[in-house]
């Protein structure tokens, strides 16, 4: 069950801090390699389009 008091609690906003401290890093890093994937797939698309 949800409860409004639960959510203003100080104990899950550390929680919550603590969540997103670790989720940035891992979605920068999923862009970073995300677009190196992109980049890789162009250049080999570009390879067989060159044959």
């Amino acid at each position: 069950e949800f409860s409004p008091s639960k959510s203003c609690d100080p104990q899950n906003k550390s929680h919550l801090f603590t969540v997103l401290r670790i989720s940035l890093p891992m979605i920068k890093m999923y862009r970073v390699v995300s677009s190196v994937f992109v980049d890789v797939c162009d250049h080999s698309l570009n390879l067989v389009s060159t044959r």
